[in-house]
């Protein structure tokens, strides 16, 4: 009878999948980016846009954030625009 999977193959699954998930997101950011610069949109559809790029952002902030046993959480992102 089997015990299962280790702790060692369940933390590289969850790396493998987190490395996964933000390459996707990067991806789809960049086509939702290069869309705005190349058609610029107005109105409802700017705002479409605007919103899709902001869960984005927050969903590549929660992989991120996630911890993984063993391995040190990502430091938040800086936003250069912040300032200090």
């Amino acid at each position: 009878m089997s015990e299962g999977p280790t702790p060692e193959a369940l933390q590289l699954a969850r790396r493998e999948i987190a490395h996964d998930v933000r390459n996707g997101l990067g991806a789809i950011r960049s086509a939702a980016e290069l869309l705005v610069r190349r058609y610029k949109p107005e109105g409802r559809e700017k705002k479409l846009f605007e919103v899709m790029l902001k869960e984005i952002e927050r969903l590549s902030e929660l992989v991120a954030r996630k911890p993984t046993p063993g391995v040190p959480p990502s430091p938040p992102p800086v936003d250069p625009a912040a300032g200090s």
